[in-house]
């Protein structure tokens, strides 16, 4: 699971339109409990380099590193990632949800 992750990572590296490829990728990780760091990792380079799609949209990523940012430790990165997320979705029950 983690080498097919890390090879939609590569692929997105060289391919400006797979940014998706890194939202996917993260979300495999975090449901399987693997690689948090990566995982958050894929997600804030999706985030701060990668055109957003409906597949990947920024508001459930944000919430999604949220969660990973909270689950490794980071409960500030985890307050500014969820509250990133409600400024583009203010209704968004998972971000509203989260507690850290």
């Amino acid at each position: 699971m983690e080498q097919t992750v890390e090879l939609g990572y590569r692929a997105a590296q060289h391919d400006r339109l797979a940014g998706v490829a890194l939202f996917n990728g993260a979300s495999v990780l975090a449901r399987g409990k693997r690689n948090l760091a990566f995982a958050a990792k894929m997600l804030e380079e999706y985030l701060d380099t990668y055109p957003k799609t409906e597949e990947g949209p920024a508001f459930v990523a944000y919430t999604r590193l949220a969660k990973l940012k909270a689950d490794l430790g980071d409960k500030n990165g985890a307050r500014q990632a969820r509250t990133t997320a409600l400024s583009l979705a203010h209704d968004y029950k998972p971000a509203l949800g989260l507690t850290f």
